[in-house]
């Protein structure tokens, strides 16, 4: 299986184990994660804000969803997820 197949098999576990326990945030950071290695910038975006919407204070949430909307040149997202990270 090469590293192509193997993150899509991760992420289709993650999201399995999101959908039987929606509330625990490390699955949607790891999902989030894979999606960044992927380059699928909108899909972790949509991740992190998602586990936002459960725990808004979740620092890691925070920070890697400012640090792509810094990428998308979203300034003011980013600059707004940073200091709520603060």
């Amino acid at each position: 299986m090469d590293n192509i197949e193997n993150n899509k098999f991760q992420i289709q576990e993650i999201i399995k184990k999101i959908a039987e326990n929606p509330l625990e945030p490390e699955n949607y950071l790891y999902l989030g994660k894979l999606y960044l290695v992927n380059q699928d910038y909108d899909s972790a975006l949509g991740i992190y804000e998602s586990l936002l919407s459960i725990d808004s204070k979740n620092i890691q949430a925070l920070v890697n969803s400012g640090s792509i909307y810094f990428c998308k040149y979203d300034f003011q997202k980013a600059i707004n997820n940073y200091s709520r990270a603060a």
